[in-house]
């Protein structure tokens, strides 16, 4: 089933875009010398990105078949409570896939069981499959700077502002460095990064809210 990537299926709103990006001129501008060209917006990055089940369904019953195709159908017709409902009896031992739907329209419901859910699928928490904060990814043909909406007031839980400036810093070191995948945090990344404001705040914000953060990648 072929459908365009959707990064925001609950709209924040336009203030909190706003905010969002003179925060990021604020950043950019303090630490990067306004030399960073990238826009900040709400999405959900990639990394969080669950496709819709393709496998591993060859065992399930004709009602079980059935009541997949549903749930994919509502997931993208943003049904997100029928999604619910209908995807609920794939986690945590179903197919992986249709369980990490599962998982990712639970975190769109923001409904405050999907921490646990996600470990039950997934083992470890931090699986960067549901929580990455931020990304800097190309999305309709342009260069952006993603920002999770589940950070958002409008849109999700509402994080504190110091962590919106910590994963746009973040961010803007991975774009003013050029890093790789296969390096995302050189030596020289950690220096810049370790410069953010309210660092070790916004670490701990992450962590207990189960984003990833970079600490991760060094363990």
């Amino acid at each position: 089933m072929a459908v365009a990537r959707s990064n925001v299926l609950r709209q924040v709103s336009p203030d909190e875009q706003l905010n969002l990006e003179r925060l990021a001129d604020e950043v950019n501008r303090s630490y990067f010398g306004n030399s960073i060209n990238i826009r900040p917006r709400w999405g959900i990055p990639s990394a969080c990105e669950s496709p819709e089940p393709k496998t591993e369904i060859n065992h399930l019953s004709p009602q079980e078949l059935k009541d997949l195709q549903a749930g994919v159908e509502a997931y993208h017709k943003k049904d997100l409570q029928q999604a619910k409902t209908l995807l609920e009896q794939f986690s945590p031992n179903g197919p992986r896939d249709a369980a990490l739907l599962y998982v990712r329209v639970l975190t769109l419901l923001k409904d405050p069981t999907w921490p646990d859910v996600a470990k039950s699928v997934n083992r470890v928490c931090d699986d960067t499959i549901y929580v990455a904060p931020g990304s800097i990814e190309m999305v309709s043909g342009e260069e952006s700077l993603l920002v999770h909406p589940i950070l958002s007031r409008s849109a999700g839980n509402g994080a504190p502002i110091f962590v919106i400036r910590y994963i746009i810093h973040h961010e803007m070191v991975h774009k003013f460095l050029g890093t790789s995948s296969t390096d995302p945090h050189p030596e020289a990344f950690r220096r810049l990064d370790a410069c953010a404001r309210d660092r070790s705040r916004a670490l701990q914000w992450l962590r207990k809210n189960h984003f990833t953060t970079i600490e991760d990648s060094a363990r």
